[in-house]
């Protein structure tokens, strides 16, 4: 809570990456911002004094609603809605103050690199936080995405520039590390912009997309004056994406209707591609030399806590999962004609129509973990394709539970060499109709391994 006491609890859930070092819930009594503020403090004092190299990530829930500054900034701003929204941001940026101020009291701020942006636009609630720019937190316009970033760079040298480039929060990490004569990582979607603001010169330019739920998108043009928009259904209606024309409009109130189809087929595509390049889940495939072989990665267990969506193309042998310790979580199976799919208590099953040939077994789960407040029961949306028709779809609340996930997954069985199996097709997504996905193309074009 923002005023009174908060109480912090410990995590819903202990699977094993979600269980950090978080501590048992204690009560903090104050304002959040307050007590966010001074833990980072008493962390920077410990970190300072190891002497070593440190990182602190700070997120202030300020100035999100309910607007409740502290008393001491609260009667300094009218009793209304604007006046609370004022005062609590000027507290944020006081306590902003006291960690700049600390970090100069600890002798460090000349070894520090200082950086604040927000996640997004403002909700507009009281007062229109992005003007001139439309739009608002949770949709995809330009007031809904364009914040500021600051940095302070601790040699000195960029420091006092006002730079205009677009850049995305994706950026900052490859920037952060180039900044400290870190080697970036390669395969990285962000790219670093630190060597175009120390030279003083124009910072590169990419398309930039966003999505919000499964059926919204945005997708900014490389020079930055088209913004595509597929905005997400309303009772029940579904609309053609929306192109605005950021160059004659930068506030994004102005859309180029009809779309010019040489603007946006291009940025369509664009985004198309990168859905499926970001939706790819990362995993390793190694064929066991029998027809199948072993999947293994973080990225892959990871279903049980980030809505992903599995998708296996497979051929004539189906995959299996002869291990207990995994097969209690995922299981698929081949007898006769029917094809089972086994989730823990749930099972979906079909028939192959035509036996003797190869067949796309196509699984997909859409996994929702509460983590609100709000009470709302865990679900699992289930739907199991059979050479991309859909045999059978199961709704629940449920959780899966995954013990550990870092085991491996069989693909096949060692003992019965009958066919090769395609390499499996992991990805966080949701396929359908008019997802950039569809479940048909598994089916027409399976994965050579």
């Amino acid at each position: 809570m923002e005023n009174g006491e908060l109480v912090l609890a410990q995590p819903r859930y202990t699977d094993p990456w979600l269980e950090g070092d978080n501590p048992p819930g204690q009560h903090y009594p104050g304002h959040l911002t307050d007590i966010l503020t001074d833990k980072t403090l008493e962390v920077l004092t410990d970190l300072n004094a190891e002497g070593a190299p440190w990182f602190v990530n700070l997120w202030f829930y300020a100035p999100h609603t309910p607007y409740t500054p502290g008393d001491d900034f609260a009667q300094s701003y009218p009793d209304t809605d604007l006046g609370r929204f004022q005062a609590l941001v000027n507290q944020m940026d006081f306590n902003i103050g006291r960690i700049v101020g600390h970090l100069e009291t600890l002798g460090v701020m000349q070894d520090t690199l200082l950086v604040v942006v927000s996640d997004n636009g403002g909700p507009n609630i009281v007062v229109d936080n992005n003007a001139p720019y439309v739009g608002k937190k949770g949709g995809l316009n330009e007031g809904s995405l364009r914040t500021p970033m600051l940095i302070q760079w601790p040699d000195g040298g960029p420091n006092g520039q006002v730079v205009s480039d677009t850049v995305g929060i994706i950026d900052l990490y490859p920037t952060l590390l180039e900044s400290i004569g870190v080697a970036v990582p390669p395969g990285l979607d962000g790219v670093s912009f630190y060597s175009a603001v120390e030279q003083g010169g124009p910072v590169s330019q990419k398309e930039l997309f966003w999505e919000f739920g499964t059926k919204s998108y945005a997708a900014l043009s490389v020079d930055g004056n088209w913004r595509l928009y597929q905005i997400p259904p309303n009772f029940g209606l579904e609309f053609d994406p929306f192109l605005f024309d950021l160059g004659l409009d930068p506030t994004g109130a102005t859309r180029d209707d009809p779309p010019d189809p040489a603007i946006l087929d291009p940025l369509l595509a664009s985004y198309e591609a990168w859905y499926r390049d970001v939706h790819t889940v990362a995993t390793q495939y190694v064929p066991d030399g029998t027809g199948g072989g072993t999947l293994t990665g973080m990225g892959f267990a990871a279903f049980a806590g980030i809505r992903p969506l599995h998708v296996w193309c497979g051929g004539s042998r189906l995959p299996v999962w002869p291990d207990s310790r995994t097969g209690d979580i995922w299981d698929i199976s081949r007898s006769g004609d029917t094809i089972t799919a086994q989730f823990g208590t749930v099972t979906l099953s079909g028939e192959i129509q035509q036996a003797g040939t190869c067949h796309s077994i196509v699984v997909t789960g859409d996994f929702h973990r509460n983590n609100s407040t709000i009470s709302r029961p865990d679900t699992i949306s289930l739907s199991l394709y059979i050479d991309g028709g859909l045999a059978q779809a199961a709704e629940l609340e449920t959780v899966l539970q995954v013990e550990d996930p870092s085991l491996e997954t069989t693909i096949g069985d060692p003992g019965l060499v009958t066919a090769v199996i395609f390499e499996p097709v992991i990805l966080n997504s949701t396929l359908g109709p008019d997802s950039p996905w569809p479940v048909e193309e598994f089916s027409q074009s399976p994965r050579a391994p």
